[in-house]
């Protein structure tokens, strides 16, 4: 999808966060430790910037958005919710069944094979459940432990009435983890959002349907005017 989004003129990067493509892990992690990282790196960079969060992205994004100094421009929240904080037996329960057999020896690829397959559209290419499955399999256990049982502790709601900035949620028609309800109930949430869907795509939307998020991000920078210089 990057390579799509800088074909439509708008200078695009990734980030590289702790204990993904060989950096080191963070520590203490959390999405506030991550976010005041980001804020940190990005700080040298003059104009405004435009945030793209997938998932745990986009929760990392609505982080920033919330304790920034310069909160974001604008922000594209995908396949992502405002809160998934877990108490109790609820959060022993679901952190079991995510990190089963991350240390064993199939590790990461066992899991991400097991997982991947219930994350995206009866539609999805065998090619797009590989890929997906390559990149997940890629983390290793101890950011991955580290970054699911992060998100027991996320809960943004009482934040958002305060993020004033445009933004885009974007979701699949079948997404069973942030489904389009949730996406809608987020946007309503925000000031001043908007919330569109496609119909052959799950929770691995950009994955899935590259072009179609290219070109509505496009579309939403174009039409609000946002004179981005990183995104």
């Amino acid at each position: 999808m990057l390579e799509r989004l800088t074909e439509t003129g708008w200078p695009s990067q990734t980030w590289s966060a702790p204990g993904y493509d060989g950096q080191p892990i963070a520590h203490p992690y959390s999405l506030s430790r991550l976010a005041a990282l980001l804020e940190d790196e990005l700080r040298p960079e003059t104009g405004p910037v435009v945030l793209v969060g997938h998932s745990m992205g986009g929760m990392l994004a609505l982080t920033c958005a919330a304790q920034w100094s310069h909160p974001p421009a604008a922000m594209i929240l995908l396949c992502t919710v405002p809160a998934f904080q877990l108490r109790g037996a609820a959060r022993e329960e679901f952190l079991t069944r995510r990190l089963a057999g991350i240390d064993t020896p199939t590790g990461m690829r066992g899991a991400a094979e097991r997982l991947i397959p219930t994350l995206v559209a009866e539609s999805a290419t065998p090619e797009t459940i590989a890929q997906a499955v390559a990149v997940m399999a890629a983390i290793s256990p101890e950011t991955y432990r580290q970054a699911v049982t992060a998100l027991t502790d996320f809960d943004l709601r009482p934040h958002l009435a305060r993020m004033k900035m445009p933004i885009l949620c974007l979701s699949g028609v079948e997404d069973r983890v942030s489904t389009p309800a949730h996406m809608a109930a987020l946007a309503a949430a925000l000031p001043n959002a908007a919330h569109r869907t496609h119909d052959r795509a799950g929770h691995l939307l950009p994955q899935e349907q590259p072009a179609w998020v290219a070109a509505q991000i496009h579309d939403f920078l174009t039409t609000r005017c946002i004179p981005a210089t990183k995104i």
